[in-house]
């Protein structure tokens, strides 16, 4: 007699081998190349690479993340040429600060040295572990993408005016001391920032004319003492006042009569 067949379970059921596999990407972007590492749902690493930053190489670097069918991209910034390739192609991109990228480092490795393939992969394995903090990124518009390069422009030209005057400032007080206080300030920066149209707009000389500070003896940018308090004389004593402030009195022999007598010949 034959055992009855066992029924059949749900754990025994043929599941559907034609799921889409769930991967993610992260992108350790330079100036001349791109690492690029693609990690499954458990950590592993599928595949690492190397672009060049040309357009070729992101193109290349696209069309690899479109073969895995990556879930997102992780990166650490949020503009540039590669953020916008990866946004035009469809990717769901997200930003992971530097300095997150920094703090998670040491869950990894206990290294300090910096590698492109493992901030990549970094990168990647974060974005798997921590999706719902992260946010995903848009396309910017065309007045967003002017406004940043105003401001970084800006920034740009705030730092550069900063060392030239932080260094204009250490050569002076190295080879001319005394001239650092003949300006008043050396950046060029207005005294009043609340209200500039309070200082009149320069005009040209004529000439043979010379700068009316300079005409009038004093430096091209005198110093502002006006915050100074101003020196108080002691009141003089007046007719029929005497003095409070004790005489000195002279030893003996110290007069001038007295020091004439004894070089006297007799």
């Amino acid at each position: 007699m034959q055992d009855p067949a066992p029924a059949e379970t749900s754990a025994d059921t043929p599941h559907d081998t034609d799921e889409t596999p769930v991967r993610w990407a992260g992108v350790d972007w330079s100036w001349s190349e791109h690492a690029v590492c693609v990690i499954d749902d458990t950590g592993a690493a599928l595949e690492r690479r190397t672009v060049r930053h040309t357009a070729g190489g992101l193109r290349k670097m696209v069309a690899r993340l479109h073969q895995h069918q990556v879930q997102g991209v992780a990166i650490e910034r949020g503009d540039g040429p590669v953020v916008a390739a990866l946004l035009q192609a469809g990717l769901t991109v997200f930003l992971i600060v530097p300095q997150q990228v920094t703090a998670l480092r040491s869950r990894y490795s206990s290294a300090r040295s910096k590698d492109d393939r493992f901030g990549a992969y970094l990168l990647a394995d974060v974005l798997r572990t921590d999706r719902r903090r992260l946010m995903p990124l848009t396309v910017d518009s065309d007045a967003t993408v002017g406004l940043r390069m105003l401001v970084r422009a800006r920034a740009d030209l705030v730092k550069a005016r900063v060392a030239a005057h932080n260094q204009l400032r250490a050569h002076l007080q190295f080879a001319h001391p005394g001239a650092v206080g003949l300006f008043h300030q050396l950046d060029g920066r207005s005294p009043s920032r609340s209200d500039p149209l309070s200082h009149p707009a320069p005009r040209p000389l004529a000439l043979g004319e010379a700068p009316r500070c300079v005409a009038e003896g004093g430096a091209l940018h005198p110093p502002d003492h006006s915050h100074r308090r101003p020196a108080v004389r002691p009141p003089h004593p007046g007719p029929g006042r005497v003095s409070r402030r004790p005489r000195r009195r002279r030893r003996r022999g110290h007069h001038p009569r007295a020091r004439r007598a004894a070089h006297r010949p007799t």
